[in-house]
């Protein structure tokens, strides 16, 4: 089974629908996966619950809430195969520094920091913000092609080893101090 994993804030302009939708076209496919949800839900729970019933996800969606134990965030990433950031809108998310350490195959949307986080896809497979279709492609790519997967978790732990270490990040805050 592969595990797919979201962590961050459960709303629409997170790219929540956006999942839901590209799951749904994921499940017409003959693989056996399931959707590990992880963050607070902030809005529209009886809408979201909705497209999961139309669609007839909830054998494969999991609603697992926040989490505010890191040992039992870490878990979550560690048994995940491939994290999904389907945001619409993006400053520097935690969660995809997150995955990346954890060595995780990512797929994430072309806006704020992420095509540099993910080195412009080098570590990760980027797609359009708002687009489900691209979404559930870019999942199905690593699902079907498991070298692909183990080339991007491999490189995306090399990426926050090498880049987004604590001595790259203390570095980082001094520079940015000095000036």
């Amino acid at each position: 089974d592969f595990v797919i994993l979201y962590v961050g804030w459960v709303l629409e302009k997170k790219g929540i629908f956006d999942l839901i939708e590209a799951i749904n076209i994921i499940s017409k496919e003959r693989y056996s996966f399931r959707v590990l949800i992880v963050g607070p839900l902030k809005e529209g729970r009886e809408k979201i619950d909705e497209q999961i019933s139309l669609y007839g996800l909830h054998e494969i969606v999991v609603f697992e809430g926040p989490l505010y134990s890191s040992s039992e965030l870490r878990k979550k990433y560690q048994s995940a195969d491939i994290f999904v950031f389907p945001s619409h809108f993006e400053g520097f998310p935690v969660a995809l520094i997150e995955s990346l350490s954890s060595g995780l195959g990512i797929v994430g949307t072309k806006v704020g920091g992420i095509p540099d986080i993910l080195d412009n896809g080098n570590c990760g497979i980027l797609v359009d913000p708002k687009n489900p279709n691209q979404l559930a492609n870019a999942i199905l790519e690593l699902m079907k092609n498991p070298s692909l997967l183990a080339e991007m978790r491999s490189k995306a732990r090399h990426r926050a080893e090498t880049k987004y270490n604590i001595n790259q990040s203390i570095s980082s805050y001094i520079s940015l101090f000095k000036r």
